[in-house]
């Protein structure tokens, strides 16, 4: 990770009776992901609540970072360059390994088209009944 800028600002208008005061400290960075090979896994929602146009617009979305990724890296035509890899989980009542870590773009895209809204998550409801009171 490269540091971009740092900044501190002392506020001296105000130091308490122990001497004490307030210092704001602030540090940008921007990921390498070209120098520093990253394993990225995308965690995606499958559940009901996106079925339609919602799981288009996630599908679409992770075809696009996944686009940005291979563009950013410099790596061969439908790969993940610098050595970094990426992977999908999607999760509705539970996690799914969809793929795992490699550099293929091409799979990971037909992964990300694979998902699909899942059948709806069992809802369980009961009522609740006060324990009665033992005698003390």
């Amino acid at each position: 990770m490269g540091v971009t800028s740092t900044s501190k600002q002392i506020n001296l208008e105000r130091i308490d009776c122990d001497g004490t005061l307030q210092v704001t400290l602030a540090l940008s960075a921007s990921p390498d992901i070209v120098s520093n090979p990253t394993d990225i896994v995308l965690t995606l929602d499958r559940s009901d609540s996106l079925e339609g146009a919602p799981m288009e617009s996630v599908k679409a979305g992770a075809k696009t970072f996944i686009d940005i990724l291979s563009e950013s890296t410099g790596g061969a035509p439908d790969a993940i360059g610098s050595g970094s890899r990426i992977g999908i989980v999607s999760f509705n009542q539970a996690a799914t390994a969809d793929t795992q870590l490699i550099i293929s773009v091409a799979a990971r895209k037909d992964a990300a088209d694979a998902l699909d809204a899942s059948t709806p998550f069992p809802r369980r409801c009961s009522s609740l009944t006060p324990s009665p009171q033992r005698p003390r």
